[in-house]
């Protein structure tokens, strides 16, 4: 899954010819629906967000500038997203969530998926460096309460 549309169309190039991979113009979240993206240094970097930076964002990397454009997104829950599609969640044994603060939406919109995990690799922050971004704690709460815990 992958929001950006420059960023989408780069993904679908470097990805090999396999049957086995698809990818989807589209953010993970809890709800579906649209949002604005936002856009971080420049169009395509990894530090795009469905939240807008904070005050820590900014502090810890001066010169990564928001930029003032935004690029409205379809979001769409996982669990949603692999029934739509028809995707056999028994195929998949690790889940990996790279979201810029957005990764707790993204667990509660994978409630079915994550109990089919033998792992889930999260990017995790102590500092909330986007508005309304999850820390490590909340994200260790929430796994908790579905019997998993964190490995280091």
């Amino acid at each position: 899954m992958e929001p950006h549309p420059i960023s989408f169309e780069t993904l679908r190039t470097n990805l090999p010819d396999d049957p086995r991979i698809r990818a989807f113009r589209c953010a993970c979240g809890s709800v579906p629906g649209t949002s604005d993206l936002h856009m971080f240094g420049t169009p395509g970097s990894p530090s795009n967000s469905l939240l807008a930076g904070a005050d820590a964002l900014r502090d810890q990397w001066p010169h990564l500038e928001e930029l003032p454009e935004t690029v409205t997104v379809d979001v769409v829950p996982l669990d949603d997203l692999l029934e739509r599609e028809a995707l056999d969640v028994r195929h998949y044994n690790v889940l990996a969530i790279d979201t810029q603060g957005f990764e707790l939406e993204c667990l509660l919109g994978a409630s079915t998926t994550i109990g089919s995990m033998d792992a889930i690799i999260c990017e995790v922050s102590t500092k909330r460096f986007y508005e309304g971004g999850c820390l490590v704690e909340e994200i260790d709460a929430h796994l908790a309460s579905r019997g998993l815990h964190r490995v280091y």
